[in-house]
């Protein structure tokens, strides 16, 4: 729904919160994260992958302290979905293995990066390319400043069988060559 509708709604319904108010916070909601689009042709968004590991990792520091200076695991998981008969979404997330929780739970992955396209390596390599870019540089580098200061991280790479071989530029399992 539009703001002008919304508007227009909230002036005839008392039951409403007016509309300055709903604009105020999406505002706060939109400077808590910082998404942008991937590149290639197929659209998409991504959020920063750095920052957001980082918010993850003080949150989990936040709830149980007993894990500073103890090497932080993070998987990385990607799959497709596909929505209907002409719509395919790609999609990678990222979560933290030390939760006490289920890390199965939704509620503990993260969602880094979704794309309006196939799931075919071209996608991948061209949409994904900063993302993998950061996660790289995070890799090589092993650590990450946070709160001023140094956490270890270990990266895993998670997804379904179509996924794995399709991020290593293989064939389906059932293929004959590569």
């Amino acid at each position: 729904m539009g703001d002008e509708l919304y508007h227009e709604l909230s002036m005839v319904t008392e039951s409403l919160p007016k509309s300055y108010l709903i604009k105020q916070s999406r505002a706060k909601l939109n400077a808590t994260y910082h998404i942008e689009r991937t590149p290639g042709i197929y659209p998409g968004a991504s959020l920063n992958f750095t920052s957001t590991i980082c918010d993850h990792v003080k949150e989990l520091l936040r709830k149980t302290p007993e894990l500073k200076g103890r090497k932080i695991q993070v998987k990385l998981s990607g799959d497709g979905a596909r929505m209907s008969r002409t719509t395919n979404f790609m999609m990678m997330s990222l979560t933290l293995l030390q939760l006490n929780e289920s890390v199965m739970s939704p509620k503990h992955n993260r969602t880094v990066v979704i794309i309006n396209g196939p799931e075919k390596y071209e996608t991948l390599k061209t949409s994904l390319f900063p993302f993998f870019n950061e996660g790289n540089q995070l890799i090589s580098k092993g650590t990450q400043s946070i709160d001023g200061e140094n956490v270890q991280l270990e990266f895993f790479l998670g997804g379904d069988m179509k996924f794995l071989l399709m991020i290593f530029g293989l064939s389906s399992a059932t293929a004959d060559y590569k």
